[in-house]
Order: structure tokens, then sequence, then C-alpha cells
């Protein structure tokens, strides 16, 4: 099958629970300031399906795949699909894709599928620095860490997590240097310019993604 049949072919699965289609490769939903996202990752002949979460009250100029993982053969044997192999491999590999979106992605995704879910999840002991389903760097790790829980109003939790930051910036020079300062500005700021802070970031993104009317709790 042509990789670029793939989208159209999993239409109705994801339309069924309540997904739209963005661009040519990727499925979302939005639900309270998270977006929910499935995409079909094609660098070339082989297809990679991939998902990933975006909250879209992370400050960022880039939506990243790290919060998420391509489905492994651990997930039920959905892993990648080359476009050479023909519609007969097309099928089992599509049933597969959608059994493991079924029974593990779509139950974790509910699991999250609010900023008080999201960080409940993220705030255990065990979560740092390697959780399941995320493939991200450990410092990207503490970050969401940090600005979900400002975004909660936590910001006993988000200096934690600010002082975990500084604590490893020896170890990711770089994006210690980037981000520190408006890591600082945010812990810093009263309640109400924090509130605007975010609520101005959420529009930016939602904007930014494709999803103006898809708008979560805050804009």
């Amino acid at each position: 099958m042509d990789k670029r049949k793939i989208v159209p072919s999993f239409w109705s699965f994801f339309k069924e629970r309540g997904y739209k289609k963005r661009g040519t490769s990727q499925f979302y939903k939005i639900e309270n300031d998270i977006a929910f996202c499935f995409l079909f990752e094609r660098p070339s002949i082989i297809v990679y399906p991939t998902y990933y979460i975006w909250p879209l009250y992370l400050p960022k100029d880039y939506v990243s795949i790290g919060y998420g993982n391509r489905l492994s053969e651990n997930l039920h044997g959905a892993s990648s699909y080359c476009s050479w192999d023909g519609d007969e491999a097309f099928a089992p590999w599509s049933e597969k894709v959608k059994e493991c979106l079924d029974t593990t992605i779509f139950p974790f995704y509910e699991s999250i599928n609010s900023p008080e879910k999201l960080w409940q999840f993220i705030n255990q002991e065990d979560f740092h620095p390697f959780p399941k389903y995320f493939m991200t760097q450990p410092q990207f790790v503490t970050e969401l860490q940090m600005y979900t829980a400002c975004y909660m109003g936590d910001m006993e939790s988000a200096r934690k997590y600010y002082d975990l930051l500084v604590a490893e910036s020896s170890h990711y020079p770089y994006f210690f240097h980037e981000s520190h300062s408006q890591w600082e500005e945010i812990i810093n700021m009263s309640q109400d310019v924090r509130e605007a802070f975010f609520r101005d970031t959420i529009k930016k993104n939602t904007e930014a993604f494709g999803l103006a009317r898809n708008r979560g709790r805050l804009t």
C-alpha cells in the first residue's frame, strides 16, 4: 500500500473515537488543554505508528513526540510498516495498530485526560527519570513536571522540580542555558500574572497547532 493512503484508511477508526485529522499524517483530540495525538511517521518507505501528548500550556515553540513513543513489538506487535509490502500486508498490520490503540494507548490517554490526572501520573515518586509511555530525555520529564505543577498552582512542587532542573544543569548545559531564565521568571510570577501567562500560552499553542476551534478550559 502506498504510504499516502495509510492515513485515509485509518480515518473512520479515529473519527469514531472522537479524533480529527491534521495534515497528511496525524490525528488529534483535545481535552482540557491537552492534545492527544497519533502520528504516522514516514521518514522513508517505512511508516512508524507513534502516539504522543502535547499539554498546550507548555511554553514551547514546537510540538515534540517525546511525550509519547512509537508503538513497539511489546505492544501487540504493532511496529513499523513498509509501504513496499503491498496491500496484503497492510490489513493485518493495521488491525494490530488498532488493537494496540484500543487496548493500551487510548485507555492511557483516558487516564490522563485532564491536567489534574496528568499531574497525578507524572508526580509519582518512581516516575522520574524514565516513565512508561514517554521516550523523552530526563530533563524534559522534569520540565513537564515543573510546568504542570505551575499550571495546577502547586508552587511548592514547582519549586522542587525547578531546583531539580538547576541541580541537573551541569549534565545538560545547553538545555539549561536556553530555558533557565524562563523557568525562573514563571516560578516568581504572582498567581494572576501566571494564570494570564498560561492563558496566553494555550491560545498561542492552540493556534500554532491548528486547533483554534478546540480550546481548553483556560482560554
